[in-house]
Parts: structure tokens; sequence; C-alpha cells
């Protein structure tokens, strides 16, 4: 979605994505090679920022993704809420949040759910419905609460969605503007 390239990632080396273009796109327009995930690790760390990190299934390596970042995730020690952990697995792969939760408990994992009903979720501790399931059911928030689950709800790029995850009382909003989606928090709160 962000780069030059087409086709499917996992049979690449890092020689073949160096040389794509990962930048231009930006309104810098600048082209820039992929950052590297230790990369963006460490940019995240030293300005305090917490990652969001999904893992997409299902594919050829079966769990191997889940198993290689439980060994290049830091230990960092947090209290409280998933939404204040520096990082975060998520993934609609139900196998993948068990493995997860499994390998690196220390770590939060979001379940994430689009059409799924919530009657007989599984036992995890953090379900991520999308915004567009919030805008039809509200109430879904409360029903999540009940049972038990935070909620981290994706992807909320628009100022109604973020006042309407505010309003039902979410413990984290997922997005692609989070510079913006911050501004709006400081502002409503």
């Amino acid at each position: 979605r962000t780069s030059n390239a087409s086709g499917p990632l996992f049979s690449r080396t890092w020689g073949d994505l160096e040389n794509i273009d990962a930048g231009s796109w930006h309104r810098s327009g600048a082209t820039q090679p992929p950052l590297r995930f230790s990369e963006l690790l460490a940019l995240a760390q030293i300005h305090r920022k917490s990652i969001s990190i999904e893992t997409k299934h299902p594919v050829p390596s079966g769990g191997a993704i889940e198993h290689a970042l439980a060994d290049l995730l830091p230990s960092v020690p947090f209290t409280g809420s998933a939404a204040l952990s520096p990082f975060r697995l998520m993934s609609f792969s139900l196998i993948a949040v068990q493995r997860w939760s499994k390998l690196r408990p220390d770590i939060p994992a979001v379940y994430l759910i689009d059409h799924r009903p919530i009657t007989a979720l599984p036992k995890v501790s953090v379900i991520g419905p999308g915004i567009a399931r919030l805008r039809r059911e509200p109430e879904i928030v409360k029903r999540l609460h009940d049972q038990g689950f935070e909620v981290h709800v994706w992807t909320v790029d628009e100022e109604a969605d973020v006042e309407l995850c505010v309003n039902l009382g979410v413990e984290a909003i997922i997005s692609n503007k989070p510079r913006e989606v911050r501004a709006l928090l400081g502002e409503i709160n």
C-alpha cells in the first residue's frame, strides 16, 4: 500500500526490499527504502510511542511471524490497561492471538473482530472491533466491557469517529492519523 512494489512480501529477501521506494507516497516526495522493524522499534522507544503490530494470516510461514516478533520485542514492564503497553500484537486470527499470549504474556494481544458475534468470545483480554461496527452497533462497547474486555477500536481516522469512541468509553483508538487523533483527544478532554 505504501511502496512502488507489488506481490507477496514473504518470498522476498532484505536485498530485494531495500531497493523498493517506500517514501515517495509521502507529502515530502522523497524516495526512501522501507524501515527495518528494528529501526521502527528504536524510533518508537526513543520518542516514547506505543506500537500496535498486526500480524496477517493465513500465510505460508504459519506462526513464524509471532515467533520472530516474540524474539525481537524487548521486555518493557508496564501495569494497567493494555492501551498503556509500549507494544500490542493484534490479529484477526484467534490462533495467532492465542499463540502470542503463550509466547509473550507480558505483551498484550488484541483479537480483532469485524462481523463475529460477541456472544461466545474466546478468553482474551482485549477485543478490537472496527469503527464501522461501532457506528452500526454502538452498544457493543458496553456489552464487551460487561464481559470484562478492554475495547481497542480500528481504524479511527475521522473526527466524528474519535468523538464516538470517547463517548462510548473505549480504552484505545487505532488510527492512521495518530497526530490528528491526539490533537482531537486534547480538545475533547
